[in-house]
Parts: C-alpha cells; structure tokens; sequence
C-alpha cells in the first residue's frame, strides 16, 4: 500500500507524525518520557534518518515482491537434496538462497540507486526545503534551489547534468545486469 501513495502524501503524513506536536512527541508524554521529546526536524542527522526511513517504508515492498517471485523460482528439490546433505537452515540461505537470488539483487539495488534521485520531495516537504541549515539537501533540492530561488541556471543546469549523467549509468549497468539489454539487441 505505501508504494502507490503519493511522495507528497507520504512526506505530509511523516511531517505530522513527527511534527513538534506530532504523534511521536505526544506518545512520549503519555509515556511520561517528555525529556526524550525533542524537534525531530531540528538536527539535521535525525532528519536524515527519518527521511531514510520514510523512503524505505514507502519503496520497500517492490523489492519484496522481486525477491518473493526470485524465491518462488527456485526449485524445492535442490533444498530438498541440501537438508538431506545435512545443510542448516542458515547454510541452505547462504549456499543456496543468495547465490540464485544474485540476480534478483542486483537488480533491485540498481533499481533503488535509480529511484534514490525521488528523494526531492521529502527533503523539500519534510524539512521545509533543506533546513535546518541547509544540512539535508540532496541533488534535486539543490537544483531547484540554483534555478528557482537564486536564479543560477547555469549552476542548476550543470546540477541536472550530473544527476542525467548518474542516472544513465546506474540506467547502463542495470541493463547489463538484468540482460534486458541483449534482448533489446536481438529485436
């Protein structure tokens, strides 16, 4: 559910939750544990880590759904034959499992690297566009801050220029590891 919920939506609702009279604040004086209330959005490596979070709750289940369908392509007899070799369970995962989810992984990471320039609107709702001092910017906020609010296009144009450069390569390897690309070629 959380992955088909809009950026937007998603960084509004952790805002709230996690706002100076948030959930999260007021749970904690209820538990009278009021000296652990705090501005969650004040230091800049708590809000990162909550940004990191908010970003693994919403785009954790598309990669759960790959490794599920990589899972269900293994065939039971090779776990079969493994425990009657006396494999553990902790071995069958990691002589068995991760060697043929190898694939699936790496396309997954790639993926995630790819998605990782979405980012824009958590930072830009989440923590009023970079604050606090500017500590929780990331490629796309700086973009729009050159472009739009100090009117440095050039600086922001060249900001696009390496975000297009990285996103094509991690686009590149991505094609290689995943094979899509040799059968773009055979088309």
């Amino acid at each position: 559910m959380p992955y088909i919920l809009a950026q937007f939506a998603v960084a509004i609702l952790w805002k709230t939750i996690f706002n100076q009279n948030g959930l999260v604040n007021a749970i904690l004086e209820k538990l009278n544990l009021e000296s652990l209330q705090i501005m969650w959005f004040g230091t800049p490596w708590i809000a990162k880590t909550i940004m990191i979070l908010v970003a693994i709750w919403q785009y954790s289940s598309f990669p759960m759904i790959f490794f599920l369908a990589g899972m269900q392509n293994i065939d039971e007899e090779i776990y079969e034959a493994a425990e009657i070799d006396g494999a553990t369970k902790f071995q069958r995962v990691i002589k068995i499992t991760m060697p043929l989810l190898k694939n699936v992984l790496s396309i997954i990471v790639i993926m995630q690297l790819i998605l990782s320039f979405k980012v824009f609107t958590y930072v830009y709702v989440m923590t009023t566009e970079g604050r606090p001092a500017g500590q929780t910017h990331v490629l796309g906020t700086l973009l729009y801050r050159y472009a739009f609010q100090f009117t440095q296009f050039g600086y922001s144009s060249v900001l696009s220029l390496i975000m297009l450069a990285m996103a094509l390569i991690f686009a590149f390897v991505y094609l290689r590891i995943s094979g899509y690309g040799e059968i773009l070629k055979k088309k």
